[in-house]
C-alpha cells in the first residue's frame, strides 16, 4: 500500500491526503485541534511515534475538542490505522480476509499495525455504508470536502498515472 492516492466519496467531512497518511475527519466544524492532529501527521515522524503523538492529543487536557477521526499511515512495519470516537475502518487483506474496527468501541482510541499484505483499506463514518464500485474521484495530495476514503481496490487506484483525469461514473 506505498501508493498515498485514495478514492474518494461525499458526505459530511474532510479528507486530507499527503505523503504523511490520508485521514478522515468526520466533522465540518473548524476545530483547533484539528490543527495539531494534522501537524503530527504532516511531520512524517517515523515507525510508532506517530502513533504515540496522536494519544497524546487525545489525553491532553483539550482532547473533548479533537473531532472524531481515522488515519491510514505507512510504517516501517507495515499500515497503521488509528480511529478516535465515531469512525470506522475495513481493513482487506489480499487473501480477502476483512477486519473492521471502530474508533466508538473504545473509550480512547484504537490503533492498529497491518502488515504490508493489504489490499485495501476504507475509512468512513459506518464502513457498511461505502459503495464496493469505484467512485468518479481520486485524491493525490490536497484537503476536500468528503464522507469516506479508500486506499487500495476496488478502483485501482494505485495503477492509476499521477496525472490521470478522474474516472467518469458508470
Amino acid at each position: 500500500m506505498s501508493d498515498n492516492r485514495v478514492e474518494i466519496g461525499s458526505g459530511r467531512g474532510v479528507i486530507v491526503a499527503d505523503t504523511g497518511g490520508t485521514w478522515y475527519v468526520s466533522s465540518d466544524a473548524p476545530s483547533a485541534r484539528l490543527a495539531d492532529v494534522a501537524a503530527a501527521v504532516k511531520e512524517r515522524p517515523a515507525g510508532r511515534l506517530l502513533a504515540r503523538r496522536l494519544a497524546a492529543l487525545l489525553t491532553s487536557d483539550a482532547a473533548d475538542d479533537v473531532p472524531p477521526f481515522g488515519l491510514v499511515a505507512e510504517m516501517d512495519e507495515g499500515v497503521l490505522v488509528f480511529l478516535s470516537g465515531a469512525v470506522e475502518a475495513a481493513v482487506t487483506a489480499s487473501d480477502g480476509t476483512r477486519t473492521v474496527l471502530s474508533g466508538r468501541s473504545a473509550a480512547t482510541w484504537i490503533d492498529r499495525v497491518f502488515a504490508d499484505d493489504v489490499d485495501s483499506i476504507v475509512v468512513a463514518p459506518s464502513v457498511d455504508d461505502v459503495p464496493t464500485t469505484a467512485p468518479p474521484f481520486s485524491l493525490a495530495v490536497g484537503v476536500v470536502p468528503g464522507g469516506w476514503f479508500r486506499r487500495g481496490a476496488p478502483g485501482a487506484v494505485g495503477d492509476r498515472d499521477d496525472d490521470a483525469a478522474p474516472r467518469n461514473a458508470d
